[in-house]
């Protein structure tokens, strides 16, 4: 995994779709994926902050329970709208 210092490089990918990773390690910090939810393959992020304290480690973001609640509402809530 590569944490980009500039969010440019994140943004600028092919697939136009982007999610929102948990760390792994620490609470509260939060890193944008571009791409496929699903691919096991993370070459860039980004981290996006959030009220936790940031370490150094090695392990990948991912997509925690809170976060997934986070996605179904919010699917829910768009298909509501375009319902």
């Amino acid at each position: 995994m590569i944490a980009e210092k500039d969010i440019d490089r994140t943004l600028s990918n092919e697939y136009g779709r982007y999610f929102l990773f948990g760390d792994r390690r620490d609470r509260g910090i939060f890193w944008l994926k571009a791409g496929n939810k699903e691919s096991e393959e993370i070459s860039h992020v980004y981290s996006v902050g959030g009220w936790g304290k940031e370490t150094d480690h090695d392990r990948y973001p991912i997509i925690t329970k809170d976060l997934t609640r986070a996605y179904n509402k919010a699917n829910k809530r768009w298909e509501d709208l375009l319902g």
